[in-house]
């Protein structure tokens, strides 16, 4: 379990991301996961990440989610990602709108995480690296 926990977001992301379109309807999207396997996938216009839609198996009718509100114009996040530590508690990753795309969050006090279950903080700072390397990943797959 030690060794996991000091792997980083890099060894074990996917490499070979697969997108999809915002117009992907939900019964696509449906078949898709099933046929790949996957939990999630990045949703593009362009070259733009405008959200992510994931599934989580077994969760019965509503397990498709939408980051997000479908109501809502597209906001685009745009290259480049950055990592901020946020309060002593998380990383925050921002796109270059300085949006918060994701927070990743760690331990404040050494070795209380056993009862939250939080990462160290080198392990957040690490995977929030990887997160914030993502839109750069998509750019290169899709070129």
């Amino acid at each position: 379990m030690h060794r996991f926990l000091e792997a980083t977001a890099g060894q074990y992301m996917t490499r070979k991301v697969k997108t999809v379109a915002r117009d992907t309807t939900m019964r696509e999207l449906h078949k898709m996961f099933e046929a790949d396997n996957y939990n999630c996938y990045p949703v593009r216009e362009g070259d733009d990440i405008v959200g992510v839609v994931s599934h989580r198996r077994g969760g019965g009718s509503g397990s498709l989610s939408l980051c997000g509100n479908k109501t809502m114009p597209a906001r685009r996040f745009p290259p480049p990602w950055t990592v901020e530590e946020h309060r002593g508690i998380s990383y925050i990753v921002r796109d270059a709108n300085n949006f918060a795309v994701a927070y990743v969050y760690f331990e404040s006090k050494p070795g209380r995480r056993a009862s939250a279950s939080l990462m160290t903080k080198d392990e957040a700072r690490k995977i929030a690296a990887g997160i914030a390397e993502l839109p750069e990943l998509l750019r290169l797959t899709n070129h």
